[in-house]
């Protein structure tokens, strides 16, 4: 990606990052505008957060009010599932009720926790140019990476590790 200054850091202004999952392989895109598709820029207008499912009949493109089923031949034989979750207020809003224990909330921070791990990671990568191999029961990495300051943190002074 494209490294845009920060005042205390570099942060990519523009990142690709593929995870390989068990039979799923997920490729990341952000400040772009679209996703590469077979080494192609793909760009699909009024969905500037959205996310790409390709599947081998067809693909669906959709973020938080609408979506688009691909191709139109493949569409009109689709029958979509009745609605069974609410409409989200936002995930900030979301994350901030859920933070403070208000109510019914669409937050999961089980799910959330290994999002987050998996984006912390690719961000790693990005950051170090280099493949990360990542062993989630573990919670480690399991291929041979430069000593890097990210990986192996020290931790401040009265957060140690107990001995």
């Amino acid at each position: 990606g494209e490294k845009a200054k920060d005042a205390d850091n570099e942060v990519p202004a523009t990142m690709d990052v593929t995870y390989k999952f068990p039979g799923v392989t997920l490729h990341w895109s952000h400040g772009t505008s679209g996703p590469k598709i077979d080494g192609e820029r793909k760009e699909f207008k009024g969905y500037g957060n959205g996310v790409l499912f390709v599947g081998k009949k067809g693909s669906l493109v959709s973020d938080y009010s609408k979506y688009k089923i691909m191709p139109d031949e493949f569409a009109k034989d689709v029958k979509l599932p009745e609605k069974t979750i609410a409409d989200s207020v936002g995930h900030h809003k979301e994350w901030l009720a859920a933070i403070r224990g208000e109510g019914k909330t669409l937050c999961n921070f089980d799910y959330s926790g290994n999002l987050a791990e998996a984006v912390l990671l690719g961000n790693v990568a990005y950051i170090l140019d280099t493949e990360i191999r990542w062993d989630a029961a573990a919670c480690k990495i399991t291929n041979p990476l430069p000593k890097n300051d990210l990986i192996d943190p020290a931790p401040r002074i009265g957060w140690e590790y107990p001995t």
